[in-house]
């Protein structure tokens, strides 16, 4: 492990205290578990995010029409 030095506003470090506390941990656990989850869940997000103009089924069926970052107003807007 490395140590590494975290500068935390003191409410933020009391609560986060409080927490270790109440779990039993040490406050450096704490924090070593709090950046894992947010590690993980920005992954998790980051798989999830889909692209809602291009994933648009009901828009684009079969293949993508050649100017459609020129008029795409044309393509998502007008009657087929």
């Amino acid at each position: 492990m490395h140590r590494t030095t975290v500068v935390l506003p003191p409410h933020l470090k009391a609560a986060a205290l409080e927490q270790a506390r109440d779990a039993g941990i040490s406050f450096g656990e704490f924090l070593r578990r709090a950046v894992e989850k947010a590690i993980a869940e920005s992954g998790q997000r980051r798989r999830r995010r889909r692209d809602s103009f291009l994933d648009d089924t009901a828009v684009f069926k079969g293949k993508t029409p050649q100017d459609l970052a020129r008029r795409h107003d044309a393509h998502l807007y007008s009657e087929p």
